[in-house]
């Protein structure tokens, strides 16, 4: 039995010329029945078409009217094709003129296979020259890593106590990505200036340095010349860190707020700041900002922290 299949785009080909011709011509060629169907030649999803080639069996013949009514590209032409003959079954197009039943039809498949399999080749070689040109010129496979600084800038606006979803909307960073690098519970700890043991240990390290800088400052304010903090601060005594959390003053808080802040940055932003902040200092700490820069305690120091958010265009109050 011989069965036709023709195919238009759109409906309005339907409504005009295009499948009255295709019947037409095949009727010429003997169809014995013609099945009709509306799809884009890129579409995939073609029932028709599905229902049909799974009900052809051995001694059949597939008409159509050409190629492109049949399938997308030689390679689909081609799938659809071998299927056939594997089955014994005939395939046969009116305007190309090709019949698989005859020698001529049988040396057409061989060439059609052999361009599907150039098509192929042509394919896989340019995706793979696209590909290294891709990497040569500094492009990176993977997802691609979200800013750094709209990160910095979305950890302090979680921090003032603004809504994920709010601060998702000034970043241009989904919520779902916030939440993944700042933990609604990590953001409310540092809002309450609880630490985690890690950086009550930290923090036991720096506080005779906050308290020297503390009776400094006293100092002067009531018109006294400095003291060494050594003479005035009786040491505090060496304790292991709460096992959940250790509560600290909101200041201490906000400074190791900063000290956070500022490692988050890239080194030679960090640098660049560190850098203006060495030039804005007075003649006095000059010396002692080159040890403690030297040492990599520089952003740590609270003398200097003022004039270094000065620099990085932030209130310090803010942390």
């Amino acid at each position: 039995m011989i069965y036709g299949y023709i195919r238009v785009s759109t409906s309005g080909q339907e409504r005009g010329t295009s499948l009255s011709t295709q019947r037409a011509r095949l009727k010429e060629q003997g169809a014995d029945k013609i099945v009709s169907e509306t799809r884009s030649g890129a579409s995939t999803d073609r029932p028709e078409l599905a229902k049909l080639l799974s009900k052809l069996v051995k001694g059949d013949t597939l008409l159509v009217y050409r190629f492109d009514r049949l399938a997308r590209n030689t390679r689909h032409l081609l799938e659809i094709v071998e299927d056939l003959t594997a089955r014994g079954i005939e395939f046969k197009s009116v305007s190309e003129n090709i019949d698989t039943s005859t020698p001529t039809g049988k040396m057409f498949l061989t060439v059609m296979g052999a361009i599907a399999e150039l098509e192929r080749a042509t394919i896989k070689e340019r995706t793979e020259q696209g590909y290294r040109a891709y990497i040569e010129n500094g492009g990176k496979v993977g997802r691609r890593a979200t800013d750094q600084d709209r990160l910095n800038l979305a950890k302090r606006l979680l921090l003032e106590g603004q809504r994920y979803a709010d601060v998702a909307k000034q970043t241009n960073i989904p919520a779902k990505t916030l939440y993944r690098h700042f933990p609604s519970r990590e953001i409310d700890r540092l809002r309450d200036g609880k630490l985690t043991p890690k950086e009550a240990l930290s923090l036991e390290k720096i506080k005779p340095a906050l308290a020297s800088q503390a009776v400094i400052k006293t100092s002067k304010k009531h018109g006294k010349a400095p003291v060494k903090a050594k003479d005035n601060v009786t040491p505090l005594p060496k304790s292991e860190p709460d096992s959940k959390s250790s509560k600290i003053t909101p200041a201490q808080a906000r400074h190791l707020r900063f000290i956070a802040h500022f490692e988050s940055l890239p080194h030679p932003e960090q640098t660049a700041i560190l850098d203006e902040t060495a030039k804005k200092i007075t003649a006095i700490k000059q010396k002692q900002f080159s040890q403690d820069r030297a040492e990599g305690v520089a952003h740590k120091n609270f003398d200097y922290v003022f004039v270094m958010a000065e620099i990085m265009g932030i209130a310090y109050s803010k942390f």
